[in-house]
């Protein structure tokens, strides 16, 4: 579950549209990060949610929009000394999940969705100089915040995810 403010909703400009579906809420809290706002997660509280009830929690159209989306959150919000810092990892991270896809054979829709933010990446580009320069925290501040064991979270994610997979 989300909450936000009405005012802070509204002073970031709301839900990016072009993020259709997936990591429009993870846009939005890394947007209201960067602006200082304060996120808390709360693991404890028990949200009753009808997860992926819409796409599927492994469809290619989850597929697509996930793995597109990624792409444009992490190029439009993360500060370049973040970039620099993690363009490595996400790199192999990402290539890690397209190749996880090939028992199923959604490799197709994983390199579809690259390709599609490949040429979303202009449009994306200039929403990151607006994005950048209303920024008022300072890059280490949300690199503070970041997760050092991701990794291993992701690991277990995608092992989750093959044991979807192969039950398709």
């Amino acid at each position: 579950a989300f909450m936000i403010r009405r005012s802070v909703f509204e002073e970031l400009g709301g839900f990016d549209e072009d993020l259709f579906l997936v990591y429009e809420d993870v846009d939005l809290s890394y947007r209201a990060q960067l602006r200082g706002y304060l996120c808390l997660y709360v693991p404890a509280a028990c949200v009753r949610h009808a997860g992926s009830a819409t796409i599927g929690a492994v469809s290619r159209v989850s597929i697509f929009y996930g793995q597109r989306n990624l792409e444009w959150v992490y190029f439009k919000n993360s500060p370049a000394w973040i970039l620099l810092r993690t363009l490595p990892w996400h790199v192999i991270y990402s290539l890690a999940g397209g190749l996880s896809l090939i028992p199923a054979g959604l490799f197709g829709v994983w390199c579809s969705a690259k390709w599609d933010a490949l040429k979303g990446l202009p449009r994306v580009l200039r929403k990151r100089r607006t994005v950048q320069r209303s920024r008022r925290t300072d890059p280490r501040r949300i690199w503070a915040l970041m997760s050092r064991s991701w990794l291993m979270l992701k690991w277990r994610e995608k092992r989750f995810d093959r044991g979807t997979l192969a039950a398709r």
